[in-house]
């Protein structure tokens, strides 16, 4: 069964998209041909950009990047929400989760929404 990660991608204090990943969560989760599960990037406490080399090495030094590295690593797509606007750390945090060598090759889906 494909396994989907529905990642939200903000960190920033009264973020939208915890609410926003719930409902993505609660459509998706009656499909019967994959499985979901969101994913908090705020749990796994990422600096941005604190990694000696680039993510294309695969050679993290940091227990927080191997733990972000290992969270993916376990899923054949992903859905990254932001809402408004995308975080300023997701672009290193996106290409770090696109890497062939740790998801393979599969599909991904970026969703958004605007809060008024």
């Amino acid at each position: 069964m494909l396994k989907v990660a529905i990642i939200i991608g903000s960190t920033r204090p009264g973020r939208k998209g915890v609410a926003v990943a719930r409902w993505v969560y609660d459509i998706a989760a009656r499909r019967g041909d994959a499985s979901f599960e969101v994913v908090d990037i705020a749990d796994f406490d990422l600096p941005l950009l604190d990694e000696p080399l680039p993510p294309i090495m695969n050679q993290y030094s940091k227990p927080h990047t191997r733990a972000w590295a290992a969270k993916i690593a376990a899923f054949d797509a992903f859905v990254l929400l932001h809402v408004h606007a995308p975080p300023a750390a997701r672009g290193s945090r996106q290409r770090d989760a696109r890497r062939p060598r740790r998801l393979g090759p599969g599909p991904s889906a970026h969703a958004g929404a605007r809060h008024r």
